[in-house]
Formats: structure tokens, sequence, C-alpha cells
């Protein structure tokens, strides 16, 4: 049998669902509302500088439910470029071997209930590390006694260090920067070029599959994936005072540019894949803080201001 409807009771409805309409159409869907709403289990870790001089990075966590900032793991850990685990049990990071204050660095893991170790790997300056999904290769570039950074692969525990083959060129020197494993771990995005003029590659971490992914006059450096792996963000860098967050779609080769003002660092894609976290010195040109902003540009939110300055944001599982 189907179901009737009472003319009267309908009719003491219209008025409420009229209200309802004009209320949701005046509601306003600008890009200055209020910034994306935190991911509930992720917060944002990150570099902070508290003074000039060596060794004064420190790991830091932005909580993102309550606006604060506390130290990694509940601990003073001195170091920077930090790289979480999945799970966010442990993070590998570049730090100073026994406190020296040269230029030397290594490679340091640390975990929530254990102190920070360095990973025995052959001499050379470590810098960049990316830890893969599974959690058990780290990729990053090793500078030697040339100066010259090259892309390295090894095991967490130190074991199986190897340079990747690449040779984009034969006979030509090239500079390697900034690795990035991809989400399902079968591919590495870095940058490489001749110095001044670096642009984003992949391959896989044999070097197999070598891939350009930008060309042109500027240096795109510091990539990242997209969760979806269809999608890099990146920094371009268009003169010697300003750095542009952009993103590219692989497929389609679509890129889109972030106008926002000076110098932007270090994006990371969230793992919902809606929002972007990086560094910034937009405010006032001196120090770098972090924001997040969405993926088509819109609730631009900063998250910390102050005179520290904040580098190279990565999100964390808490």
């Amino acid at each position: 049998m189907p179901i009737r409807t009472r003319p009267r009771a309908l009719s003491a409805l219209l008025p409420l669902v009229i209200t309802t309409l004009i209320s949701a159409g005046c509601q306003d869907d600008s890009a200055t509302g209020p910034g994306p709403q935190p991911l509930p289990s992720f917060d944002l870790v990150f570099e902070e500088t508290s003074a000039v001089g060596l060794n004064s990075d420190r790991l830091m966590v932005r909580r993102l439910d309550d606006a604060v900032s506390v130290p990694l793991f509940g601990t003073q850990v001195l170091g920077g470029n930090p790289s979480p685990s999945a799970d966010g049990a442990r993070v590998i990071f570049v730090g100073s071997r026994d406190g020296d204050t040269d230029d030397v660095q290594d490679l340091f893991v640390v975990g929530r209930d254990a102190p920070p170790q360095r990973i025995p790997l052959a001499a050379g300056t470590e810098s960049s590390p990316t830890l893969s999904p599974d959690g058990t290769r780290v990729a990053y570039i090793k500078r030697g006694a040339d100066a010259v950074g090259r892309l390295y692969v090894a095991r967490v525990d130190g074991s199986s260090e190897a340079a990747v083959p690449i040779a984009l060129a034969p006979g030509l020197s090239y500079a390697y920067a900034y690795p990035a494993w991809s989400p399902d771990g079968s591919t590495l995005l870095f940058s490489a070029g001749a110095p001044g003029n670096l642009h984003l590659f992949s391959a896989r971490a044999d070097g197999a599959g070598l891939r350009q992914l930008t060309t042109g006059a500027e240096s795109d450096t510091e990539g990242a994936w997209s969760p979806d792996g269809r999608s890099v963000a990146f920094v371009r860098g268009t003169s010697p005072a300003r750095t542009v967050l952009m993103t590219k779609e692989l497929a389609s080769g679509v890129e889109r540019a972030f106008d926002f003002p000076w110098r932007n660092r270090s994006p990371s894609w969230s793992p919902d894949g809606e929002r972007i976290a990086f560094a910034s010195n937009m405010a006032d040109n001196l120090d770098y803080e972090l924001y997040v902003v969405r993926v088509d540009g819109s609730a631009l939110q900063r998250l910390t201001n102050d005179e520290l300055q904040q580098r190279a944001p990565r999100w964390i599982r808490r």
C-alpha cells in the first residue's frame, strides 16, 4: 500500500524548511574562513631553532588539537630533518655525533621509549633522511670528500648501505637532494641536476625506471608525494629571495602555484590528502613559521607565531 502524506502536516513543515534553506544559502565558503580541522590522529613533528649557534636545532611536535608545541616524545632531542615512521613510534633525523662542534652530520633514530641512537653508516655527511613506509630502509643524501651530494639507501640498522646507481648523463657530475619514498615504497622522488638548476626525478631504489618530472630554468626541490601517489608537492626557486610552493599532477602534468610571498619550504602532504603543511617566512621575511593550507589553495592557517625558526614539518601519528 502506498504511503500517503498529510497535506496539513506538510504545510506546517514548510516554514521550517524554507528558513533552513535560506540559512544555508547565507553561509560564507570563502578562502578566508577558518583553517582546516586537524586530523584526529596526527600532529606535526618539526625542527625548531631556539638559539644561534651549532647544535641549536631541536625536534618538536605541534599538537593540532590544542595548538601547543611540545618536545618530541617528551624529551629534548637535538637535531633536524625529521622523518617519522608510519606508526609514529620512531623518528629518523640528522644530528651531531657526541656533541661535536664541527660540520659532521650523522643519521640517528629515536623511539618513544628509546634514546637517540646513531645509525652506523660509512664516513661522510648525511642529510635529508626519509624512512620507507614499511620502516625497514632509509634514503638520504651523503656527501663525501668531494662535497657532492649523492643519493644513498641503507637498512635502518646501517647495513646494506649503497649509492643509488643513477646516470642522468654520462660523464657529467650531478648533485642530488631531498629524497622521498612513494606511498607504496617502490619509488624514490628526488631532486637532481647541475648545482643551482635541480629538477624533480623519480626512480626505483635500484636506479631503474628513471623519470624526469619537471623541467625549466628554475630549481625544483623538496618534493613530497600525495598519499595516493598521483601528485607531488615541491618548491620552485624563482629568485634568490623567493621559493614558491607548487603541486603537480603526474598523469596530466598540470601544475599549481601557491602565490605566497618570500620563501616557502618543506611541503608535507597530510595523510588524508586534503592539505599541505609547510614552513614559510611570508609574514615578515624573517622567521620561518609553520603553516597548513588546503590543496586547492584555500584556508591558509598559520600554526606558529614567535621569534623562533620552525622548519621541516612532517605529519606524525599520535
